[in-house]
């Protein structure tokens, strides 16, 4: 059931007076001028309930519904994200804010429903705090509020945060409700692009609703969507909306815009149209930056100030927030005088930038939090990816890792879209940067899927990573390829939905994070892992799969696996290499494993077979490959000796002088790309399977 804003807030405590032992902190928020009220979803309500978990996408306004929320039910605010978690956290906190004597009417109001609690930031609390301190806090939630009449707290954040909150609280035997905040509208959408073009200071022209509908058309047609419903997931996202309201903001005529860079197509045609709208927002900016600084439409201090002022020269400052800004290439065509009057224009345009966030006072250091939104932040980096002038790729990784920072699906969109020139390889901290994105999109699809494997050479030395992402059918997937510094590639907050084989290659996650998440859907094969978190959450559902993860050394700090549901994970390799808390998940057999599992194992053997002789020959084309360097690589165990034997048997395989000669009953692209919807590789994974359990194999 989908309930209005309106109808949400008003089956919450609402009170008419603010609380009389308030002081000047954690109180009613102050109501913010055009809030557009999105949907909210009811998940799951319970008779009892005396909290009220909100969950929501990265990036889609939690905080801004969190605070309007506070401000029209008179209800307290608390910022999660400015705390330091632990026990005792909501007593203690309480204690300061309202004084000793005001305490006991905080839990009265409380325990009575007269007042409700907001709890914001949920998410960015438990990466700060990490999960102990954060179960702690919530368990402190659940004693105060044991005796509560009725639902009196709402708190808010991403999903998988949530399920672990409701999880707390139910152990502690809270009875919860919960909720999902809806992508907007195609009315709230519309309300949302008119604000923003407002803000930005074009009231609305007559052309906005046929301009919102060729738009929203455009991409229902580019997402296969027959309606704005179906693809409501993108054009109800803010940050997009954002983008789209920058750019009609300063638009003459959005629709013959629209006309232009409308065609028939998919998924590739939305990061067009996206990059289109992002790339007119900097060449606008260009324009009254050279008009701003030389008062004048055109001549050579026009030229000058616009040659200062490329898109590039914007991202290069907008990237590096050091006093000593990185120095960019000025034209030798000016006065003498024109250069310190540039200082000052660009110092003041800057303050204003549309890429940035209207209050100076919450920028700081790291530039990745200085955005906007979402949208303007993926967009920088997928150009950063291409042209390391802009930031150098040595502060990347950094400014990514902080807590604060949350990854959309639109990086990872962005990349694989093409728009940019990766001809040298993206950076390496560009691995788990792209993990962090594409695990970011809707949690319970399948699509789309990321393959990652190592590129080696005819040693078996991995030089490079390659990394496909397929949207929708197989046959459509794109490439980038990620290089390889001295260190291992790193998986900084989750993967999701990916096939991860490393040969050749050791494993990182979550070095400097208090969490890490992995699942659904996800297989990883690597020579070693090391784990740099104390808690590790396995996740799997309904319609996506667990985690396998085949490897034979496992290292790094871990002390605890939070599976959900409990037989989620699956570990196989060398069972007395396997160390705690990994070991009871440990299997060396197929037997209670489901086939999905078993069937990812088979098609990752035949994958790393088949990738080898994919490769350029010295004899030729064709799945060919020297004898001699097959039987090196089964010998180290790059390529499995059973999946040769087996070749052997059904005669797919045959020496032909100094070479092997491969033929497959199946399509070479299906087994690289792990298309598991082919029913000829699913075929051919069965009947290898069933060899390698009969009497044949040995």
């Amino acid at each position: 059931m989908e309930l209005t804003y309106s109808d949400f807030r008003n089956r919450l405590p609402r009170s008419h007076t603010r609380p009389n032992y308030l002081g000047e902190t954690l109180g009613p928020r102050a109501s913010q001028n055009q809030f557009v009220e999105p949907n909210v979803q009811v998940v799951r309500e319970s008779s009892g309930a005396r909290i009220g978990l909100i969950s929501a996408p990265a990036a889609v306004g939690k905080s801004f519904l969190a605070r309007q929320l506070s401000a029209d039910n008179n209800a307290l605010y608390w910022d999660l994200a400015s705390f330091s978690l632990g026990s005792n956290f909501f007593v203690g906190t309480a204690v300061s804010a309202y004084q000793p004597e005001g305490y006991p009417s905080f839990l009265q109001e409380l325990r009575a429903g007269e007042r409700l609690l907001v709890l914001d930031a949920a998410d960015e609390a438990l990466v700060r705090a990490g999960r102990e301190n954060y179960v702690a806090a919530i368990t402190n939630l659940a004693d105060i509020t044991s005796e509560s009449s009725s639902m009196s707290v709402i708190i808010l954040g991403r999903s998988d945060t949530i399920d672990d909150t409701a999880a707390v609280l139910s152990a502690h035997g809270v009875a919860t409700n919960m909720y999902s905040v809806s992508y907007f509208t195609e009315d709230q959408s519309y309300a949302f692009v008119k604000y923003k073009a407002e803000q930005l200071g074009n009231p609305a022209i007559k052309e906005f609703t046929p301009f919102m509908r060729g738009f929203f058309g455009a991409v229902s047609e580019a997402l296969g969507a027959s309606s704005f419903e179906g693809a409501r997931a993108f054009l109800g996202y803010a940050p997009v909306l954002d983008a789209l309201a920058a750019y009609y903001a300063d638009e003459i005529n959005p629709i013959k815009f629209l006309e232009a860079v409308k065609r028939a197509g998919d998924r590739q045609h939305v990061w067009e149209l996206l990059h289109r709208i992002v790339q007119e927002v900097l060449t606008r900016e260009q324009g009254k930056f050279a008009r701003n600084f030389s008062g004048e439409t055109s001549g050579r201090k026009w030229q000058f100030g616009f040659d200062a002022f490329t898109p590039e020269a914007q991202l290069t400052y907008l990237l590096d927030t050091s006093e000593a800004r990185q120095a960019v290439a000025f034209s030798q065509d000016g006065e003498s005088d024109w250069y310190a009057e540039l200082e000052d224009q660009l110092e003041l345009q800057l303050k204003e930038h549309p890429f940035l966030k209207s209050e100076v006072s919450a920028r700081g250091p790291n530039p990745l939090n200085n955005f906007a939104n979402a949208a303007f932040r993926d967009y920088a980096l997928a150009r950063v990816f291409s042209d390391e002038s802009l930031l150098p790729h040595a502060l990347l990784e950094g400014y990514w890792r902080s807590p604060e920072l949350n990854p959309t699906p639109i990086l990872a969109g962005l990349i694989f879209a093409g728009l940019f020139d990766y001809s040298r390889g993206l950076p390496p901290a560009a691995f788990g940067i792209i993990h962090d994105s594409h695990a970011a999109e809707n949690e319970d699809g399948g699509s789309p899927f990321l393959i990652t494997s190592a590129d080696l050479d005819n040693d078996g030395n991995a030089t490079g990573i390659s990394v496909h992402r397929i949207e929708g059918r197989a046959k459509d997937s794109k490439a980038v390829s990620v290089r390889l510094d001295d260190r291992s590639p790193s998986l900084y907050r989750r993967t999701a939905r990916a096939i991860i084989d490393l040969q050749g290659l050791h494993l990182r996650a979550g070095d400097g994070f208090a969490d890490f998440l992995i699942g659904p859907t996800v297989f990883i094969a690597c020579d070693s892992f090391d784990s740099f978190v104390s808690d590790i959450r396995v996740r799997a559902n309904g319609i996506a799969g667990g985690v396998t993860l085949w490897i034979n050394n496992i290292g790094g700090s871990t002390k605890r696996l939070d599976c959900i549901p409990a037989d989620s994970l699956q570990v196989k390799g060398d069972r007395n290499s396997i160390p705690h808390p990994w070991f009871r998940f440990a299997s060396s057999a197929t037997a209670g494993i489901s086939p999905q599992i078993v069937e990812n194992d088979l098609a990752m053997e035949v994958r790393r077979a088949v990738m080898w002789f994919t490769k350029p020959s010295m004899f030729g084309g064709g799945l060919r490959y020297p004898v001699g360097a097959v039987d090196a690589l089964v010998g180290k165990r790059r390529v499995s000796a059973e999946f040769i034997a087996y070749l052997n048997h059904r005669q797919l395989l045959e020496r032909a002088g100094d070479e092997y000669v491969m033929s497959l009953p199946v399509q070479t692209g299906s087994i690289v790309r792990n298309d598991l919807a082919d029913p000829e590789l699913r075929a051919f994974l069965f009947d290898f399977g069933r060899w390698k359990s009969g009497p044949t194999a040995s």
